[in-house]
């Protein structure tokens, strides 16, 4: 009893993940099957009958143990995949939070994202004023480090190292 998926899967990382969710799923159907049809076998057996169904059952459930294992490890496999493709990170991140460090030390206030844009574009052009092809800084990109800046703030001291 296969359910197909109502939507075409986008990328096969997304039609991976589902075929190892839907595996666990027909894996766990099957053993509530088997089990349900041992118990309804037992109400019409003898004594003797019924101990050797509930030996079947518990060595049904042994081997079943061994497939959930490797699908769960199939699908933690899947899940912990990352999806191909994005932005590579920008290089001058580091230099922009050493930045908006020194700067918070100093005057204790965080700078904007325009401004720490700036910064690191100045310090950039400083060090390599030979190359023609400097990497822009955006204040997107500024302002995503502030954000982890403010985060960082915002835990304990302890957890700084």
């Amino acid at each position: 009893m296969k359910i197909e998926p109502k939507t075409i899967t986008s990328t096969k990382t997304k039609a991976k993940r589902l075929a190892a969710l839907e595996t666990l799923r027909e894996l766990l159907l099957l053993l509530v099957a088997i089990q349900r049809n041992a118990i309804e076998r037992m109400q019409y057996s003898d004594r003797d009958a019924i101990l050797h169904i509930h030996e079947q059952r518990l060595s049904i459930y042994d081997r079943f143990m061994k497939l959930f294992v490797c699908s769960f490890e199939e699908l933690e496999k899947e899940l912990s995949k990352k999806q191909p493709g994005g932005a590579p990170r920008n290089k001058h991140r580091d230099l922009a939070f050493n930045i908006l460090t020194a700067n918070y030390i100093e005057t204790e206030k965080i700078l904007t994202a325009k401004a720490l844009s700036k910064q690191v574009i100045d310090r950039l052009t400083n060090q390599q004023r030979a190359e023609e092809n400097l990497d822009p800084f955006s204040p997107r990109i500024a302002g995503e480090v502030i954000t982890e800046f403010k985060i960082l703030l915002s835990t304990r001291q302890i957890d700084w190292n």
